[in-house]
């Protein structure tokens, strides 16, 4: 009886285990957008990572897809960004090249719909209320769940500051209403840096930003990490500076032009609540401890 009492104890213990670890093992999925610049024939790329290190360095890539492309045109070869607010997904499309054309949003509802440029949910295109065929100059955006933002960056010029405009809600920064504030990168490193800056994105815990010096394919880009949003959008306080390892050749590393994160759902979820398995965990404890008394 009292074997039988502790077999029952210790499957309280190993089920509230494993419930601790199926809660931990969601995680989070990385990706750059490689697009060489100066040209609108050649498709841009997805590379996918399993962690931050890795997609900063451009190592231990996952899988590459190409936008599949299937609304003609070499569409493909013009995505320039995208974005996840960890329920819908989004790709940045302009045309390269040109100051007129209106950048455009399309939106799609899982990562491998975006990858592949298939099943769109919607096209939006920023309103451009602020005139200056602004909204052709939209080059990068991001989400850290909570906030959203777009990146402006007028093309073909390396002197005018990039700017990064944030929103309460994706509608709105799909569309480009309702802005809360505007931030110019303060560009204290010097060279108009901040003119460079043609992505960004955020994991929910570190943000980046990306640069990239325009109208050239041989100089890399580099990823510039901080701690907070406010850091980013001001880029202050960097924490680090990355220079993806381009051992892939074909000076690819200059061409990555965008990236993004967002958290991989628990494919396995614990069909136990955690409240649950915390309760039996400790009527495991008490049931030994009643056992220890009687021996």
């Amino acid at each position: 009886m009292k074997f039988k009492i502790l077999r029952i104890a210790m499957v309280g213990v190993i089920l509230f285990a494993s419930s601790l670890v199926n809660y931990a093992s969601a995680g989070v999925m990385y990706w750059s957008l490689f697009n060489v610049e100066e040209e609108t024939s050649i498709s841009s790329a997805y590379v996918t990572y399993s962690n931050l290190d890795d997609m900063l360095n451009d190592a231990n890539r996952i899988d590459t897809f190409l936008p599949d492309d299937t609304f003609g045109g070499s569409f493909a070869a013009n995505v320039v960004g995208s974005g996840s607010d960890g329920n819908l997904f989004w790709s940045l499309f302009n045309v390269e090249e040109e100051t007129s054309i209106s950048s455009a949003y399309v939106t799609y509802s899982n990562l491998d719909d975006m990858l592949n440029d298939a099943n769109r949910v919607d096209t939006f295109l920023p309103d451009d209320t602020f005139g200056g065929s602004f909204a052709a100059n939209v080059v990068g955006s991001g989400s850290d769940g909570n906030l959203f933002w777009s990146l402006f960056n007028v093309e073909e010029e390396t002197s005018i500051s990039a700017a990064y405009v944030t929103y309460s809600n994706l509608h709105d920064m799909l569309n480009d209403a309702n802005r809360i504030d505007t931030f110019l990168p303060d560009d204290t490193f010097g060279g108009s840096f901040a003119a460079n800056v043609v992505g960004s994105g955020s994991d929910g815990n570190l943000f980046w930003s990306l640069f990239n010096v325009e109208e050239e394919t041989s100089i890399s880009s580099a990823y510039v990490t901080y701690s907070n949003l406010d850091d980013m959008l001001n880029d202050a306080n960097r924490i680090d500076t990355f220079l993806p390892d381009d051992t892939f050749g074909g000076s690819f590393a200059a061409n990555v032009v965008g990236s993004g994160a967002f958290m991989v759902p628990d494919p396995n979820p614990n069909p136990i609540p955690e409240p649950s398995a915390f309760a039996l965990f400790l009527s495991a404890i008490i049931t030994v401890s009643i056992v220890r008394r009687k021996r």
